[in-house]
């Protein structure tokens, strides 16, 4: 049985982190030129407030200056500035944003990223994908060739005896499957950060990580240990989206198709690339971002 999770090339390329990781090194001349602000209708709401439950980096938190940054808050930030729509954000405990969507008291969260809940993320409408997020399977580099240790195959993981995983407490796993994440979590140290998973790791308390790869990498980066570590392969992938109440969109009907509109032009434009870009790199220069981000075949 092979030791490293299936899954097949293609698929494999089409995930923004590798596509990302080959270019945290390289850097491309150009930039996208200046875009057009889409036309606001007549009806559009001017204010958005939006919550998010985490301050999770790289995707919404706050920065040394107290203000909101991040992949997801710059991605809302900017359909919003093209819709002319203010957007605030209110980074608040899950329990208490579930209250207050159920209430009427927020319009809507800032991604399904940074807010999650299984219960109440199917109540709300979700925007055309802003991404594709990665749920992938880490490891110290110096453990290569310890095969048979996690093997993921067919849905299922098969830990050896005493092998232990960091996975995230809180964090939506499901598309694992109830009966491989029931096993996992036999075997799990469940923590509430990112930051804590890269350092169990290189303190060899765990042996591999479940983690959504954009944020552990991150961390893995911005604690210097990123080049320690490695990848070893997808477990699922699912899209990161906008969520709104259904309420606020009956407030301003049409405003469900603008979002998508904007969001649809971001990604051709490659704004968004941009922003994933720019949040993964931690010495990022403007003047040399990569114009596309995607386009490379080739796999680290």
């Amino acid at each position: 049985m092979n030791s490293k999770p299936q899954h097949t090339s293609t698929r494999y390329r089409q995930t923004l982190l590798s596509g990302l990781l080959i270019l945290l090194s390289a850097s491309q001349p150009g930039w996208a030129g200046p875009t057009a602000i889409h036309e606001p209708s007549t009806e559009a709401i001017r204010v958005l407030t939006l919550a998010t439950s985490e301050d999770f980096a790289p995707y919404v938190y706050l920065n040394e200056a107290g203000e909101f940054a991040g992949i997801d808050y710059e991605i809302v930030r900017e359909v919003c500035k093209r819709l002319a729509i203010h957007l605030e954000v209110m980074l608040l405990p899950r329990p208490r944003i579930s209250r207050m969507l159920s209430q009427g008291g927020l319009d809507g969260v800032v991604s399904t990223t940074s807010f999650n809940d299984p219960q109440v993320i199917p109540t709300l409408w979700q925007s055309t994908p802003l991404y594709s997020s990665s749920v992938g399977i880490f490891s110290l580099k110096s453990r290569q060739g310890k095969e048979g240790e996690l093997v993921f195959q067919d849905g299922q993981f098969t830990l050896s005896e005493g092998v232990r995983v960091g996975m995230l407490e809180g964090f939506d796993y499901s598309p694992i499957g109830e009966p491989a994440l029931t096993h996992l979590k036999q075997n799990a140290l469940l923590v509430r950060t990112d930051h804590q998973l890269v350092n169990l790791l290189i303190h060899k308390r765990i042996a591999y990580v479940i983690s959504e790869e954009i944020s552990f990498s991150y961390q893995g980066r911005n604690q210097g240990f990123f080049d320690g570590l490695t990848n070893e392969g997808e477990v699922y992938s699912r899209p990161v989206r906008i969520g709104l109440s259904r309420q606020r969109l009956r407030a301003d009907p049409g405003l469900e198709d603008r979002i998508n509109s904007v969001i649809e032009t971001l990604n051709r434009e490659q704004f968004i690339d941009r922003v994933i870009y720019q949040n993964l790199r931690l010495d990022y220069d403007a003047k040399q971002a990569p114009k596309g981000l995607l386009e490379t075949e080739t796999v680290p």
